[in-house]
């Protein structure tokens, strides 16, 4: 997602009116996929870098950077805080076998080299409810 499309989201949820453009349908899956696979990418490095053997690190900005887009989705959704934990845990990944690093690598790369980092910058919405 590009800076244009998220400076339409902020617009979106700070102004409370859909800004076309804003959000696509698949974004928030899209961003929850790449949330946990350089999530499991980051953690399986730090706490076993002999595992993770070449598998590409992603960084913790990486993974905080995507998570705050899926919480900006969700929120832009109106979802839950709930409703948002219960899909999220849909997309953490174990990286733990070689067979399932070998098929997260090519979706990690993307990943990493998509990450939005200018939604660091952003103030992350507070979900609410179940």
């Amino acid at each position: 997602m590009n800076v244009l499309r998220n400076a339409a989201l902020m617009a979106t949820l700070m102004l409370g009116v859909h800004v076309p453009g804003a959000m696509a349908q698949d974004d928030l899956a899209h961003a929850l996929d790449c949330w946990g696979v350089t999530h499991g990418s980051y953690f399986l490095h730090l706490a076993s870098p002999e595992t993770a053997g070449d598998l590409p690190k992603a960084s913790d900005a990486d993974y905080r950077a995507w998570s705050n887009q899926a919480e900006t989705l969700a929120k832009a959704k109106g979802m839950s805080l709930g409703a948002f934990s219960a899909e999220r845990q849909k997309y953490q990944v174990s990286l733990i076998s070689a067979k399932k690093r070998a098929a997260a690598t090519p979706r990690l790369k993307t990943c990493i080299a998509t990450a939005p980092l200018d939604m660091l910058n952003v103030e992350t919405p507070i979900l609410v409810g179940d």
